[in-house]
């Protein structure tokens, strides 16, 4: 279901109106349907009638009169007595359509004086109704201004706010101290659009129900507040008196313990916010403080019912396995790329070199040279003549290396005395080969 975000617009703009030919109702509101702060009302084509009495004014019957821009509507009630004179009363709504069996309503006036939340008109009957004068039509409505349409039978809800999907214990206030022992239990987990609230530790009821199941319907933030209406799942159709169909709660997580949540409930729907804030309310509200009591919040934990469900277990379920397939592609594909890096970066065995012709045989560059550790006198050159090689002239002139020398010139210098490096005082010629000897012994190689 969309939750309607609202930005706060304290100037109030002209807006231009087209009016209709004729003021009638859609025709998927024909019918029964709950409305938050009327009781449960019957929509005809272009009447709609209370079951309940509006404010105290009784049940009314209401005509629409004028509509402008197809979504504004202006209706006028039958004529009725108070103390001795006619009257009639006037409604502005601004309607908008959430599914085929949910709208919202914005009700376009101020609250009526010596009322608690009556966003009505009373008027002398013979006093005319305007919709451009007397209705506050505007492009964006306060929190406060907005209600709730649900049809009758049909169950239409949203996710609760995320700072509420958790499970609770609380604290109850309605003026005089807490009513609640240290035993209760707020469960907005098992169900993330669902407030349960556990009565069998408290001595009154919560948000006006007689079993205190509320289904969130409505959330909209504001100054740092959420604005919640919810929807009273009693059997029972409530009174309207003691029992509510629906309630607006004000809810704030704490500055300090994000633990904690601040709240307040109020029946119907959300007073102007001088009246009502997260942490006080005038009667018959009430200040909730909710304290978590797992040791996080569940987001995503919990199921959601109704027709307008938007995450479940299942769609939860479905997300994790898609992820999980596309962590191991990734591995896999990671894999195969460090094992061509590897493969390309390790060192390869090496092959014997060829020896078949001993003239072509190098002595810096050749596989036989890399250790070093060999005699001076072999065909294989010693540490010393790679240095050389590599690394330019040290204190000995090495000049056996040189590029234009031959293989033959260097073996036949390496069999001089004058380059046999320790020889001369030990007379030990043992080392010395002929040219056929070292041939044989690389052929062995």
């Amino acid at each position: 279901m969309h939750i309607q975000k609202i930005n706060h617009v304290t100037v109030t703009c002209p807006v231009q109106t087209s009016r209709d030919s004729a003021c009638t109702f859609p025709d998927e509101l024909k019918g029964e349907w709950h409305a938050s702060d009327l009781g449960d009302i019957i929509f005809h084509n272009n009447t709609m009638a209370t079951k309940k009495s509006t404010a105290n004014f009784g049940i009314r019957k209401f005509e629409c009169t004028m509509k402008v821009n197809g979504n504004r509507y202006f209706m006028k009630s039958d004529v009725f007595e108070f103390y001795g004179s006619p009257f009639r009363l006037g409604l502005c709504w601004e309607l908008q359509r959430m599914s085929t069996t949910q709208y919202i309503y914005h009700a376009a006036l101020d609250v009526l004086p010596n009322t608690k939340n009556a966003r009505i008109l009373f008027r002398l009957n013979q006093r005319d109704f305007n919709i451009t004068r007397d209705c506050q039509f505007r492009s964006s409505y306060d929190p406060w201004q907005a209600r709730v349409l649900m049809q009758q039978g049909a169950m239409s809800t949203t996710q609760c706010p995320s700072i509420i999907q958790a499970k609770f214990t609380y604290t109850f206030d309605l003026g005089d101290g807490n009513l609640c022992n240290a035993n209760t239990s707020l469960d907005v987990c098992s169900d993330t659009s669902t407030m349960n609230f556990d009565y069998n530790s408290c001595s009154a009821e919560i948000g006006y129900s007689a079993f205190g199941e509320l289904l969130c319907v409505r959330e909209e933030s504001y100054n740092d507040l959420v604005y919640l209406i919810v929807y009273n799942n009693d059997t029972d159709t409530p009174d309207e008196v003691a029992r509510f169909r629906f309630t607006c709660y004000v809810m704030q997580q704490d500055d300090v313990d994000s633990r904690v949540i601040h709240t307040t409930q109020y029946p119907q729907a959300c007073l102007d916010d001088n009246i009502q804030t997260s942490r006080q309310v005038i009667s018959p509200g009430a200040y909730l403080k909710l304290n978590l009591s797992s040791q996080d919040f569940c987001i995503g934990q919990g199921t959601k019912k109704g027709p307008d469900s938007t995450v479940s277990t299942s769609a939860i379920s479905v997300i994790v396995a898609v992820f999980a397939v596309f962590a191991v592609s990734m591995a896999i594909v990671s894999g195969v790329k460090l094992y061509k890096k590897y493969k390309t970066s390790t060192v390869k065995p090496t092959r014997s070199e060829s020896i078949s012709s001993i003239g072509s045989f190098d002595r810096v560059q050749s596989m036989f040279s890399l250790d070093g550790r060999i005699s001076p006198f072999s065909l294989r050159p010693t540490l010393s003549e790679i240095a050389y090689k590599r690394f330019g002239s040290t204190n000995e002139d090495f000049t056996y290396l040189d590029d234009d020398q031959d293989d033959m010139y260097i073996y036949d210098t390496l069999n001089d005395t004058k380059y046999s490096i320790g020889m001369e005082d030990s007379h030990d010629q043992s080392g010395l080969i002929d040219y056929e000897q070292g041939k044989e012994v690389l052929s062995h190689l």
